[in-house]
């Protein structure tokens, strides 16, 4: 009997999940490849983490799953540079930005910071070949202060 009540409840799940994506449908199928409908842009994020703490600090950049480790360990006044790759469609349908995550812990506790890149604010240079891949590359400086982050975004080129 509960085998019965455990298939009938199962077979009623199979069938509301079926009814949903029959109405919904499947907009973007398996061989939606957005790299041919869209253009994008490459953007190189040269990050430069300077400690601007008087003790050690762990100033790590999390998009990057980093940790706790003696490469992120930088010492006061001293600075590590990160390089960051994103791929961003430029579409006025998309976001023109995409957020890189830093994180700075000293012997006071750690301060979380979230920087926004919007590459429609540069000059985006893109290839000869159909315009569709732009290339930017960017300079971020972000200052560990032990409390605060402070951070310049500065283009190249």
């Amino acid at each position: 009997m509960r085998t019965l009540l455990n298939f009938r409840a199962f077979s009623r799940m199979l069938m509301a999940s079926a009814m949903l994506l029959l109405l919904s449908g499947c907009e973007d199928g398996a061989d939606f490849n957005w790299e041919d409908n869209y253009k994008r842009v490459l953007v190189t994020v040269n990050l430069t983490l300077t400690n601007g703490y008087s003790k050690d600090a762990y100033l790590v950049l999390q998009n990057l799953n980093e940790t706790h480790s003696p490469s992120t360990l930088v010492k006061p006044n001293a600075s590590r540079i990160v390089k960051y790759q994103e791929h961003v469609i430029n579409d006025p349908k998309f976001e023109s930005a995409f957020e890189m995550n830093v994180r700075g812990e000293a012997d006071k506790g750690g301060i979380f910071h979230t920087l926004y890149v919007d590459f429609k604010k540069y000059n985006v240079s893109y290839d000869d070949v159909g315009k569709r891949v732009g290339v930017l590359t960017v300079n971020v400086n972000a200052v560990f202060t032990g409390t605060s982050w402070t951070v310049t975004i500065t283009p190249v080129g």
